[in-house]
């Protein structure tokens, strides 16, 4: 989860605006600067922070206030410096967190104001784990924060401008709303609600399976290379079937199954495959389910009219169904020829062949039945 592990601030009159901060050890780091500088005096640069350059993450709807963040920066002791176009007034604050996603550290920022009013609230969307920062700045002597935030930070009546500012933070959630409060107010209160994301789980992720992503339906010994597999389970997934599959070794960059094709049924062809750890399910990798050697399939694309004219089954065959053929007697496989409407084309030798049809309306196999040819 994202915790809050160490805060600072200062406020001064210069063109530099800035605050000493401790960045403690911990994992998967991030550091967020938040300057305000009185009439909006642009920010020219801003130094290096624990070893890495900040990146400012608003987009300057309130001129007045900017936040930067430092990402995985280095423990110890550094300064948080913004040079400004000129001296003013300005206040800096350094908030540091733990836990935090170093891929996509932020949710979507939410901005508000409000003018002449004792307060200023934002709501942004979030996740449990996460947290979720404000960054305030109210026109009165003094600032507090509210609506369930907590106060890191502040600095307030910044060298006698009136101006407050502070950062608050709260837990995540799917809503969570921030605030900040004052005894008076007197302009337009600014705030910019973040939510930071917690580190993802470590799920597995598949780099292949098999190499090629195809497995045949009666296949013993399939691989998967990827990370985070040991102790993993496997599925395959079809449309709303999911089938797990019979696991029979793991490590830590591989696991083995044999296919589970009929209990319940998959089909030939498209389907997706995961692998799942205590964490959660990897990412679909997608996959070819191919028939054994010696027997093929069709898909049903139309249906011949004339059912003496065509396979049939009980009940009857219908546009979506799949067809599997086997046990050619008098040739192979290669012999026979089913068409997409279920008609089909024989070898002269060919006297008979075995078929069964997937179900597209219950996603079932049928029985095993022969076909009889009359070559006559």
């Amino acid at each position: 989860m994202v915790t809050q592990i160490a805060a600072s601030s200062d406020s001064g009159d210069s063109n530099v605006a800035g605050t000493t901060h401790t960045v403690p050890s911990g994992s998967d780091l991030v550091s967020y600067l938040f300057f305000f500088r009185n009439g909006a005096r642009p920010i020219s640069s801003v130094n290096s922070f624990g070893g890495v350059t900040p990146v400012r993450i608003d987009d300057d709807t309130y001129p007045e206030i900017a936040v930067y963040r430092a990402l995985n920066p280095t423990p110890g002791a550094t300064a948080a410096t913004a040079n400004l176009s000129s001296s003013t007034m300005w206040s800096a604050h350094v908030i540091t967190l733990s836990g935090v996603d170093q891929s996509a550290p932020e949710g979507t920022l939410v901005y508000d104001t409000n003018a002449e009013e004792a307060w200023v609230r934002a709501t942004v969307a979030s996740a449990v784990d996460d947290l979720c920062i404000a960054f305030g700045l109210v026109v009165s002597q003094d600032i507090a924060a509210s609506y369930g935030s907590t106060l890191s930070t502040e600095e307030e009546a910044i060298e006698g401008g009136y101006v407050s500012t502070a950062v608050a933070f709260e837990a995540g959630a799917a809503s969570v709303e921030l605030g900040f409060s004052t005894s008076a107010s007197f302009g337009d209160n600014r705030i910019i609600a973040v939510p930071v994301r917690k580190v993802p789980p470590l799920v597995p992720v598949i780099s292949n399976v098999n190499d090629t992503n195809a497995l045949s339906s009666t296949q013993v010994g399939n691989v998967i290379n990827g990370t985070l597999l040991a102790g993993a389970t496997v599925q395959i997934t079809q449309g709303t079937t999911t089938v797990s599959q019979s696991v029979t070794a793991t490590a830590p960059s591989s696991a083995s199954f044999t296919t589970v094709f009929d209990a319940p049924h998959l089909r030939y062809g498209a389907a997706t495959l995961r692998a799942i750890n205590a964490a959660g399910p990897s990412e679909p990798v997608s996959v070819n389910i191919t028939p054994p050697t010696g027997r093929s399939f069709v898909n049903l694309t139309s249906l011949h009219s004339q059912a003496n004219g065509r396979i049939t089954a009980i009940p009857d065959l219908a546009v979506g169904d799949q067809l599997e053929i086997s046990n050619v007697v008098g040739g192979t496989i290669a012999d026979v020829t089913v068409n997409s409407n279920g008609t089909f084309n024989v070898d002269d030798a060919v006297t008979a062949f075995t078929v069964r049809a997937w179900s597209a309306n219950d996603s079932m196999w049928g029985p095993y039945a022969v076909q009889q040819v009359s070559n006559a």
